[in-house]
């Protein structure tokens, strides 16, 4: 009886045994279908992370590169606004100019023209005194 159950006690240890080889390779396997899904999970991130770093590369480089056309175009527009001002007055100076020869051209041709009437009025004063003259000889 005691052979029977030594026999029956190194059947269960071998069982056992033989359970725990099974289980011990198959943590091994699922430990190994971990890691493996892991490196894959792993892998994909860190592609996905630089895809993400590479998009935002670019949009940094296009965010720049339109900052800086914005920019040149602003100046752009300054130094036409600043031009088109200096001509505006160089304008409003040549206008100021034209006007005050006109005043002055005015002036004068007021000035002839009185100076005119009067020596029309003077020659008619004359005129009227040789007639005046004439018929009284």
């Amino acid at each position: 009886a005691r052979r029977l159950e030594a026999s029956k006690a190194a059947e269960l240890d071998a069982v056992d045994e033989t359970r725990l080889a099974l289980w011990e390779a198959e943590l091994i396997k699922l430990g190994e279908m971990t890691d493996e899904a892991y490196n894959r999970a792993h892998g994909a991130w860190s592609a996905y992370a630089e895809e993400v770093e590479r998009n935002a590369q670019t949009t940094s480089e296009h965010a720049a590169a339109s900052a800086k056309h914005i920019e040149d175009e602003r100046a752009e527009l300054h130094r036409r606004a600043d031009t088109l001002t200096e001509r505006h007055r160089a304008t409003a100076e040549r206008l100021s100019e034209l006007h005050q020869g006109i005043e002055e051209c005015l002036t004068s041709f007021h000035a002839a023209r009185a100076r005119q009437e009067r020596q029309l009025d003077e020659d008619r004063r004359q005129y009227a005194d040789v007639l005046a003259e004439g018929l009284a000889a």
